[in-house]
Formats: C-alpha cells, structure tokens, sequence
C-alpha cells in the first residue's frame, strides 16, 4: 500500500492509496550522542507532539571488533520511546566532519577497519579521516 499520495475516486481504490490524514503526524526528534545528552531525553518520548526519532548512532561505538555488535547502549535509550509506541529511525554514521566535541566524531570508522588496511580521504582541517566506501575491505 502507498502512502501519502492525494488521488481520490476510484483510482485510489484501484492503486491501494490512503488518505493523507492517515498518515502519522508531528515532529521527528532528533537524538545524537553529544554533550547535551539529547538521546537520552526520554522526556521528548512522553511529548504528545512528537511521532518519533531518528537515533545517530557512530559505528565504531556499537563494532568495536569485527562482527562483534554491541547495541545495549541504543537499546536503552529507544525503549521510552518503543514503550509510548513511537516510530524510530536509525543512522549509523561510518562517516563525520570531524567538528563535534565527542572523541568518536574524529574517527566513526571502527579502528579494526584501519586495521585491516581501508583507504581513506583525510581532511587536514579538522584531523578526519574518510573511509572510501568503494574500498572491499
């Protein structure tokens, strides 16, 4: 079923459409890790105005080891919004500008990636080292 799409009549029916109207409203929280502790705003979950969040997760905080995952910290911090039965988006960034104030921000590409001899673009400016994304390692 699409939805969003305005069509009335019969060529709603016919396509499987809904109503705008049907669709969730309100704004979407965002909840990165930063020194504000705004993930962890469970208080913004209660908030009838919001719909969800969307969750920036740093992939070398959750693969500290090659296929060894580690998403309790997530866990924790989804589950107000999971119990008040809010939608929930999830980015995990292998990439950053580098300019945030978290240690991470600088290198969100896992160490053992480096490890193992990933090529990468490095920005002088800020110290960041870019992962190339079409490098196989």
């Amino acid at each position: 079923m699409i939805e969003g799409f305005s069509m009335g009549g019969a060529g709603a029916a016919k396509w499987g459409l809904r109503p705008m109207s049907s669709m969730p409203s309100g704004l979407l929280f965002y909840a990165k890790d930063d020194p504000q502790g705004s993930a962890d705003n469970a208080a913004a979950a209660a908030n009838p105005y919001i719909c969800g969040a969307l969750f920036q997760v740093i992939w070398s905080e959750v693969e500290q080891r090659n296929g060894e995952y580690d998403w309790s910290r997530l866990d924790a911090r989804m589950k107000p919004w999971i119990d008040g039965g809010k939608k929930i988006d999830i980015r995990v960034m292998w990439c950053t500008s580098g300019n945030r104030p978290r240690p991470f921000y600088k290198t969100p590409t896992p160490h053992w990636v480096w490890d193992q001899g990933a090529k990468f673009a490095y920005q002088p400016s800020n110290a960041t080292e870019i992962p190339l994304p079409w490098d196989p390692i």
